[in-house]
């Protein structure tokens, strides 16, 4: 399945839904969406992975880019809907210490709105 992705924003926060495989010819894709994922008062961004199949070391590590352009802002990065076999890589990275992991994105985006007021 080739990479989509797109951006949902919100007033403080952004929702970017990556689908299908993040390989070698379009992780520059994936990095450009991230750097430039925030507008206006957004601080915090969540990564909807239910549809991603396959990411590369190299995308897992722009996900530690978005954290740290996220904590620049004031924010946070929480990711959402990963599948069991793309989150057991995500486990022996130790990336629960790095994120917040939640089952969906309504989940994700609930905690943001609890956290924010």
């Amino acid at each position: 399945m080739a990479l989509t992705i797109s951006k949902n924003p919100y007033e403080t926060f952004v929702v970017l839904t990556v689908s299908g495989k993040v390989d070698p010819q379009n992780v520059k894709d994936l990095e450009d969406n991230i750097r430039n994922a925030f507008s206006g008062r957004q601080a915090s961004m969540i990564f909807d992975f239910t549809g991603l199949e396959f990411i590369i070391s190299s995308g897992m590590g722009l996900l530690l880019v978005g954290r740290n352009l996220a904590a620049e802002r004031g924010g946070s990065v929480l990711i959402a809907g990963v599948r069991p076999d793309v989150y057991r890589v995500f486990d022996l990275l130790d990336f629960p210490a790095f994120f917040k992991f939640h089952p969906t994105v309504d989940a994700a985006i609930n905690e943001l709105l609890a956290t924010a007021g």
